[in-house]
């Protein structure tokens, strides 16, 4: 008996210093807002931007018969005071 006693004292006593290192460790929060700030620079031309494909939606092809829309991953101006 004195052998089960001296290993759940071990055990608990463990079991506290994992509590207490668990609850004493920082916290670490996250930011609850940012910004991204900045200024990108393109030199030359802008890269040609590919029309997209409406041919299996013939009346959006119609529509947009004599301006196609194009397909933009990025805003980009030739000069830009952003």
């Amino acid at each position: 008996m004195t052998i089960r006693l001296r290993i759940a004292g071990l055990l608990a006593a463990l079991l506290s210093i994992s509590v207490l290192a668990l609850f004493s460790a920082s916290k670490v929060r996250a930011a609850g807002e940012g910004k991204i700030t900045g200024t990108i620079k393109l030199d030359g031309t802008p890269p040609h931007q590919r029309p997209i494909d409406m041919s299996k939606e013939p009346t959006c092809q119609q529509q947009h018969a004599g301006h196609p829309l194009r397909r933009a991953r990025a805003p980009v101006q030739a000069r830009s005071t952003c």
